[in-house]
């Protein structure tokens, strides 16, 4: 995820999921780690019904 982003990607990544920042090297497998998350998966699903 090495590319020029927004801001409100850059915040929502960085700020609000702190799942570190942007230019970290790994940062794409945290972001998918983070959505398949069953607990998360669950959520959304309720949401939603």
């Amino acid at each position: 995820m090495n590319t020029d982003y927004p801001i409100e990607t850059r915040t929502l990544i960085e700020k609000m999921l702190q799942l570190g920042t942007i230019t970290d090297a790994n940062i794409s497998n945290r972001f998918l780690m983070f959505y398949q998350d069953s607990t998360l998966q669950s959520l959304i699903a309720d949401v939603e019904a």
